[in-house]
C-alpha cells in the first residue's frame, strides 16, 4: 500500500511553509501530486526527495552556500 505525504507533510519535510509550497503548486515549481482523492493531493515521498534534489535546494540560499566552493587561502597572512 502506497504512503502519500500532504501538504503538510511535505511542508515538514522540507522545511518550507504550506503556504510557499503552495505558492510553489499554483506556479508549477511543485512537482504534480501522485495522487487525488477529491480535493486531497498526495505525493510519494520518492517524488519529494527527487525533487528536493533536483530542483529546491539549489534555489535556497542556505545550501547555496554549500554548493559554493571554499574560499581560496589567503597569502597575506604568509610572512
Amino acid at each position: 500500500m502506497n504512503r502519500y505525504l500532504s501538504l503538510g507533510d511535505v511542508a515538514v519535510r522540507t522545511g518550507l511553509t504550506v503556504n510557499t509550497l503552495k505558492g510553489y503548486a499554483r506556479k508549477g515549481i511543485l512537482p504534480a501530486p501522485d495522487a487525488t482523492i477529491g480535493s486531497h493531493r498526495g505525493w510519494r515521498k520518492e517524488t519529494i526527495d527527487r525533487w528536493l534534489r533536483t530542483r529546491l535546494h539549489a534555489d535556497r540560499p542556505a545550501y547555496q552556500d554549500r554548493l559554493k566552493p571554499p574560499p581560496s587561502p589567503s597569502l597575506q597572512n604568509v610572512t
